[in-house]
């Protein structure tokens, strides 16, 4: 993807940033997350990682964010699914 990003993916990073910088249960940097910050650090990444269009690329970047966090990799490939079949839907 070259370009501005999608508004759905600034607004997850906005919402996701402001949790983040206020909350201190959560650590970006050591990948630690309240309940809060979890799932919209999930919604943050899922909307990013479809903005990618090579599937291949995808879904490398999908799996390093597994390797990394392998706790929230479940929530992770759900919604990216979720997403997937949403955009399959509108096409």
């Amino acid at each position: 993807m070259s370009g501005p990003l999608p508004a759905v993916v600034v607004a997850a990073h906005e919402k996701y940033v402001s949790h983040i910088m206020f909350c201190r249960d959560c650590y970006a940097p050591k990948k630690r997350h309240c309940l809060t910050g979890l799932p919209l650090r999930i919604e943050y990444d899922a909307h990013f990682l479809m903005t990618v269009s090579d599937l291949r690329w995808r879904r490398e970047l999908l799996y390093r964010e597994v390797y990394q966090n392998p706790a929230n990799a479940d929530g992770l490939k759900a919604r990216v699914i979720e997403l997937f079949n949403e955009s399959q839907a509108e096409a």
